[in-house]
């Protein structure tokens, strides 16, 4: 498992830019064909089904993944998303004004701050709440922190995601972060008072 695991991943995520979807599931059979036997060969005297159960357990709703007892399963090729290469037509420019295409293809642009840029490459151009693509620069696209830091969350660019303004302000209003900040503003404002009034009430008095 240790040793097929890495090949699996490493050999699919390079194909992933390709149509391959009947190639993975291709391999993913012909990794059955030679796992069956092996299985079989090990316990002679179990039957099919037991074997079955031993080494293809369920697991949720998908049968036939190999896998120990331990949790571990096999990688699957055909799990691997296909996200096929867009080639870039022969009269773009880097420079034609369609700053989030080419942020996000890149992960860099004169005209964006890198931090926005990484981002939009890491999220492929997408919103990290709505999944709806960016569309242009005309768009809000908000730096957001995952984990609020008023909540403990990092400052880091890892603590961070692209949205749109309303996704923004509809995940504030719902992640909590609003509701630490109104706790905190009357403990404060008692602290200052109680500061500037140590017991007596303010009187007014003209300087003599």
């Amino acid at each position: 498992m240790a040793t097929l695991n890495p090949k699996i991943v490493g050999w699919a995520n390079y194909y992933s830019r390709q149509n391959s979807s009947e190639v993975f599931n291709r391999l993913d059979h012909l990794l059955w064909l030679k796992l069956w036997p092996w299985a079989t060969r090990r316990h002679p005297t179990k039957s099919h089904a037991w074997v079955k159960e031993r080494y293809w357990p369920m697991r949720g709703r998908r049968r036939w993944v190999f896998g120990l007892r331990d949790g571990t399963a096999l990688a699957r090729h055909a799990a691997t998303t296909i996200d096929e290469h867009v080639k870039v037509k022969g009269d773009a420019s880097f420079f034609d004004g369609n700053v989030v295409s080419w942020a996000s293809r890149l992960g860099r642009h004169p005209e964006l701050p890198k931090s926005k840029a990484k981002l939009l490459k890491r999220q492929q151009g997408r919103c990290a709440r709505c999944g709806l693509f960016f569309t242009d620069m005309h768009e809000v696209l908000e730096s957001d922190h995952c984990q609020p830091r008023s909540l403990g969350g990092k400052d880091g660019i890892q603590n961070r995601d692209l949205l749109h303004r309303h996704c923004h302000d509809q995940k504030t209003a719902t992640d909590g972060s609003n509701r630490r900040r109104t706790r905190e503003v009357p403990v404060t404002r008692a602290k200052q008072s109680a500061a500037e009034e140590p017991g007596e009430a303010n009187v007014s008095r003209p300087v003599l």
